[in-house]
């Protein structure tokens, strides 16, 4: 994540689900939502035959423990 000239090297929480419009303001990377990436892969001629995601592990990164302690919370709402 960007802000202004200074850039994050950890994985900003909750930062990917913002719509693209603003999360590209702030990130590096694109960011696709699965039909996106699904469209993108079947208009190539590919075929899914299953598909999966997994969460980020924010244990990885120098994050106060608090922080991780309340994305896990947030984990089955977001699911939804």
């Amino acid at each position: 994540m960007y802000v202004g000239q200074h850039w994050a090297r950890f994985p900003v929480p909750l930062l990917p689900w913002l719509p693209s419009g603003i999360s590209q303001r702030f990130m590096n990377v694109r960011n696709y939502w699965p039909r996106e990436l699904r469209n993108l892969i079947r208009n190539e001629g590919f075929v899914i035959r299953t598909a999966g995601f997994t969460w980020l592990m924010f244990e990885t990164f120098p994050l106060p423990y608090p922080v991780i302690r309340l994305y896990r919370k947030l984990i089955p709402v977001l699911e939804r």
